[in-house]
């Protein structure tokens, strides 16, 4: 058995996407009848409900790696002036930690191999989203991760083209890992009576449960409602997920603004953050889960609907297809109208009785593919301590 060390210092709030790799992450590891890995947590001497839904793993609370702390300060001048950060490698030794993992690297000259993870490269993709500062500070991670990290770790095969692109050298010493969700076993779900009552409404409806930030697209849902309504169908998007973006501070007044405009507050449902078991239970009642993003590294929302069996109404994005969900409708994710004739042709074909069977199928076929989602991120770790 090796000790695996994972940072995590953010809140649940903050990364919805983030928690969800985690826990699944953990949980797949857990789940291994010949698990050879004890993940580590190392987080803020703070930290409380950011761990939540993690599982029973270790957890180390210490202030090096809180950014306003002087000792993190210290541990990234060595980083920088040493290739080396000597105060974290004494940390990870004292709790026989051998691997640090997705959570940046130790330096050089560490003795400690570190996984480093990118989750997408978005900020070249996309670079309207971002401030230049941002787009630096994203460069100049990258640069030290490819010289510094034993190891490169992504999502997809598409994000290791981007990465081919940018360093092949370090594009060589990646791996990809595509992370499977697991969901909760069908009777801890919510009834759709239930569902109505707590979000007050009616009716069959599509779910589109992502961040609101720029990227995401929601627009584009927006713009196809107010087609369809034009055209005498109201059909009805369920919208979960934080209403803050970071980036685009502005974005939500905007795009409900657009709604208003438009006169499809009706249609266009924000419900907002909501628990981690509604989520999943409006998501299994509804006709179809909607994902318009511009970009993804390695969409949680797919996943998720995978492993549920339901119908996807996907944006035509290369990790997308990568993913490859057996249920998808795909669309040209700035036309409006390709999703309008997308939304219609999934409520016409949705039939009740067929989607049990296809949630029944997914529950069968889920066990296997966590399986292999274990064992690839087991034998990268074994692999990167030696331990093959």
């Amino acid at each position: 058995m090796i000790r695996v060390g994972f940072v995590l210092t953010f809140r649940n709030q903050e990364w919805l996407g983030g928690v969800s790799y985690f826990r699944n992450l953990f949980a797949a590891i857990r789940a291994q009848p010949d698990r050879r890995i004890d993940p580590v947590i190392i987080t803020r001497t703070d930290a409380s409900e950011s761990l939540d839904g993690f599982g029973r793993n270790e957890i180390v609370r210490t202030k090096l790696v809180e950014q306003d702390a002087v000792r993190w300060k210290v541990r990234r001048a060595s980083q920088v002036f040493l290739s080396r950060d000597f105060l974290f490698e004494q940390l990870l030794a004292r709790h026989g930690i051998q691997l640090l993992s997705h959570s940046g690297h130790l330096g050089r000259r560490s003795r400690v191999p570190t996984l480093t993870w990118i989750p997408d490269f978005q900020e070249r993709a996309l670079p309207e989203f971002f401030s230049g500062a941002e787009r630096e500070a994203r460069a100049r991670g990258l640069k030290e991760a490819c010289t510094h990290a034993s190891a490169i770790l992504l999502s997809s095969h598409a994000a290791r083209g981007d990465l081919s692109a940018i360093d092949a050298n370090c594009a060589a010493k990646s791996h990809v890992l595509q992370f499977v969700c697991s969901v909760p076993d069908p009777a801890a779900l919510l009834s759709r009576d239930e569902l109505s009552r707590r979000y007050g409404f009616q009716g069959n409806y599509f779910l589109l449960p992502n961040q609101f930030w720029a990227h995401k697209n929601h627009l584009v849902v927006v713009e196809a409602l107010a087609r369809l309504r034009d055209a005498g169908r109201r059909l009805v998007v369920l919208a979960t997920g934080s209403p803050h973006d970071h980036r685009q501070p502005r974005h939500f007044a905007a795009l409900a603004a657009r709604a208003r405009e438009l006169d499809v507050e009706a249609e266009f449902r924000v419900l907002g953050l909501v628990p981690y078991i509604d989520l999943m239970s409006l998501m299994r009642e509804s006709i179809a889960i909607i994902n318009p993003s511009l970009f993804e590294g390695w969409s949680t929302t797919v996943e998720e609907a995978k492993s549920m069996g339901k119908l996807t109404i996907l944006s035509d994005i290369p990790v997308h297809r990568e993913q490859a969900p057996e249920r998808a409708i795909f669309f040209d994710p700035r036309d409006p109208e390709a999703l309008a004739r997308a939304l219609e042709d999934a409520n016409a074909r949705w039939d009740e009785k067929a989607e049990r069977q296809h949630v029944h199928e997914a529950a069968s076929a889920l066990p296997r593919r966590v399986k292999v989602f274990a064992e690839t991120y087991q034998k990268i770790a074994l692999n990167l301590v030696g331990a093959v």
